[in-house]
């Protein structure tokens, strides 16, 4: 099977061409081919197949084999992927996701890609500031849906939160019955905030593109950052701009490589 490793502010992606391409399930190719050391190595997969709602559909897995509505980074990798591919070679695309119609706008300099700005829609707020305890620990979060359910904590210092204790623990907290990605944020001034995030069934991940549009949108709803940050993650920044509730996501997407998967059943 034909691939494409690409990534998004170092979160990375395997893209198969699902209208070309049979496949075996989903979940199990995910899991597979994430793999580190025994596959290729990504933090989920993407399929590209035909739509009857928009111009094409994205269907995203994560590391672990489970299915995630929508995927900030990589609905960025996707559209870049499929106009290069003159699979839909147009400037602005719409994507069917499980989230809902995207509708990433391709920026570029003499038919190459430079960035990928996805109107990814309304947020939908649960909570904002609820406090609670974990391990002993107070916390403040806020939880959303951004296409995927969303925690996002405020924190006086990054460096100091063990992340894969606390993320893997808040990720399946009680309140959270379908799990949650998980933002740790630091504010360093109103237009740019630090962000690490644990996302649901991969773990910490460089960047998560939804993740750093939650946290703009919870940090705007608090009046605490203007309504156009930069979202500086591990692996880059990310631009998230909110106007009237409607949240646009702005980064670069790049290929790392191209080649042949031979999946072992």
């Amino acid at each position: 099977m034909k691939f494409a490793k690409m990534n998004g502010a170092g979160n990375d992606f395997i893209i198969f061409n699902g209208i070309t391409e049979k496949f075996p399930d989903f979940g199990k190719l995910a899991k597979k081919v994430c793999d580190r050391h025994f596959g290729i190595g990504a933090d989920g997969i993407l399929i590209v197949e035909e739509s009857k709602k928009s111009d094409i559909k994205m269907t995203y897995f994560n590391a672990d084999g489970s299915q995630a509505e929508m995927c900030g980074n990589g609905i960025r990798c996707f559209a870049k992927y499929v106009y290069d591919n003159n699979i839909i070679h147009k400037e602005e695309i719409e994507v069917e996701t499980l989230a809902g119609i995207m509708k990433p706008r391709l920026i570029l300099n003499k038919d190459r890609v430079e960035k990928v700005s996805v109107n990814i829609g309304s947020a939908i707020i649960k909570f904002t500031n609820k406090e609670i305890k974990i391990d002993g620990l107070k916390l403040f979060m806020s939880y959303l849906l951004m296409g995927p359910p969303h925690v996002v904590i405020f924190v006086d210092k990054i460096d100091s939160i063990d992340v894969k204790r606390l993320g893997s623990i808040i990720e399946k907290y009680e309140l959270f019955p379908n799990g949650a990605n998980v933002n740790f944020c630091e504010i360093k001034d109103r237009s740019n905030i630090s962000v690490v995030t644990w996302e649901r069934g991969s773990g910490q991940t460089l960047a998560c593109g939804t993740g750093a549009s939650a946290v703009g949108v919870i940090a705007n709803s608090l009046g605490i950052a203007e309504n156009n940050v930069n979202t500086h993650l591990l692996g880059g920044v990310l631009e998230i701009e909110v106007i009237d509730n409607i949240v646009y996501l702005t980064g670069g997407a790049e290929l790392i490589c191209e080649g042949e998967y031979y999946f072992d059943k």
